[in-house]
């Protein structure tokens, strides 16, 4: 997204909430993702913009918003970058070295962030008469990779998302299931 961008000082940008539109994706990789998630989805999706403008890209078909598909709320946190946030909340920091699982400054913490994931999935798994196709955030695809891969909580920052590029779970008796390329499941953990 557009308010996402490195600076070469500060870091990276902490962006939750904050609601910039995103950086168009070239155009061949649109056409890939169109081609390849063709299909008779349900669409669900997170109210801000950047994954409204996202499911533009490939569908006409208006998703359901669901505010549980919202990227983590850092709260106070949201808009700085690394550098910035390192110095104004260095407990934050100190927390996460120790493994635990701080809430940012009146934001959510991972555990809060797992618990909307729990109870989206309590709601889709209801209605299985389609298939899915959900557009949410980094945060939040950490969760639903971590809690499916049994990987410790305490490590899911390390797991890489990519952007606007499909990750595939099957949901069955109430777990999500990974079925992707082994080459994407590498990426997914290649800073483990």
């Amino acid at each position: 997204t557009e308010g996402n961008k490195v600076h070469p000082e500060l870091g990276i940008r902490f962006l939750g909430r904050l609601n910039p539109e995103i950086i168009q994706p070239q155009k061949n990789l649109i056409e890939r993702v169109k081609i390849e998630l063709q299909g008779d989805f349900k669409l669900f999706s997170s109210p801000l913009k950047r994954c409204k403008q996202t499911l533009k890209l490939i569908t006409d078909n208006a998703p359901i918003e669901d505010r549980r598909l919202l990227e983590i709320d850092y709260g106070d946190v949201d808009g700085l970058y690394l550098k910035e946030a390192q110095e104004k909340y260095s407990h934050l920091f100190e927390e996460w070295k120790k493994g635990k699982d701080p809430r940012f400054p009146n934001g959510e913490n991972t555990q809060d962030v797992l618990n909307r994931h729990l109870g989206f999935l309590e709601t889709i798994q209801e209605d299985f008469s389609n298939p899915y196709l959900i557009c949410t955030h980094n945060v939040f695809l950490r969760t639903v990779v971590g809690y499916s891969f049994s990987i410790p909580m305490k490590d899911w920052f390390k797991i890489s998302i990519p952007h606007f590029e499909p990750i595939y779970f099957e949901l069955k008796d109430g777990k999500l299931n990974y079925t992707g390329p082994k080459e994407q499941e590498s990426r997914l953990f290649k800073n483990f």
